[in-house]
C-alpha cells in the first residue's frame, strides 16, 4: 500500500510461506487488500517452520497494524 504514492518499504523477496501469511493476516482481520506488512513486520507476528507450516499471532499482527495509524 502506497501513502502519498509512495512505497511503505523497499521492494523485497519474501519465501511463499510468508507471503501466504500475509494474505491470512489480511483476510481474517479484514485489512485492506492492497496493504502488505513489511519483511521485519512479518518478522515480528509469524514463526517460521523450515519445511513446516509457519505459525502466526493475530493479536500481534493487529497491534503492528493498528500502530501504524493508516
Amino acid at each position: 500500500m502506497r501513502r502519498n504514492n509512495k512505497a511503505r518499504f523497499p521492494d523485497a523477496v519474501i519465501c511463499l510461506q510468508c507471503n501466504s501469511a500475509d494474505g491470512a493476516v489480511k483476510r481474517k482481520l479484514k485489512l485492506h487488500k492492497e496493504f502488505s506488512f513489511s519483511p521485519e513486520e512479518l518478522s515480528l507476528f509469524i514463526k517460521a517452520t523450515p519445511h513446516g507450516k509457519h505459525e502466526i499471532d493475530y493479536e500481534i499482527a493487529r497491534a503492528i497494524y493498528t500502530g501504524l495509524h493508516i
